[in-house]
């Protein structure tokens, strides 16, 4: 949900919504950043990178609040972009936010997760030496045979 939001809002398709004040930012993120799911990959804080994100607020029958936080840190580019998700209820009558779930994700752009243009150069190397191998083979045992 909060990668649906990030393109919206790049997109100027959340224009004219409700801004959620300073305050209530402050709100939000102090129960986030308690979790300790802030951090990259590295386990370094995601906080020096800066943060940015999205919050959709949705109000229960009973008057209790859900509050979805998605949050990135820094640029998202192919080696860095980390997404952090927390859903958290807000009673009714008041009082602290109560976290209901979150989420941290860190993918890879590259599609291979944990394999870098290094690594798929040997394995690509290593498949096409087998093909050719297995090519001579062949050629050889025609020759042979005729």
């Amino acid at each position: 949900m909060g990668k649906v939001l990030y393109d919206l809002e790049r997109r100027d398709k959340l224009e004219g919504l409700p801004v959620t004040n300073e305050r209530r930012l402050q709100a939000l993120l102090e129960p986030a950043l308690a979790t300790g799911l802030l951090v990259t990959p590295e386990g370094r804080s995601a906080v020096e990178h800066g943060l940015w994100g999205i919050v959709a607020e949705a109000e229960g029958r009973k008057g209790a609040r859900r509050l979805f936080l998605s949050l990135g840190a820094g640029e998202p580019t192919g080696a860095f972009s980390p997404y952090y998700h927390f859903l958290f209820e807000e009673p009714a009558e008041g009082g602290p936010l109560r976290l209901l779930e979150a989420q941290h994700y860190f993918p890879s752009s590259s599609g291979y997760e944990g394999i870098e243009p290094p690594g798929l150069f040997i394995i690509y190397l290593l498949l096409f030496l087998l093909l050719s191998v297995l090519v001579s083979f062949w050629w050889v045992s025609r020759k042979r045979a005729t």
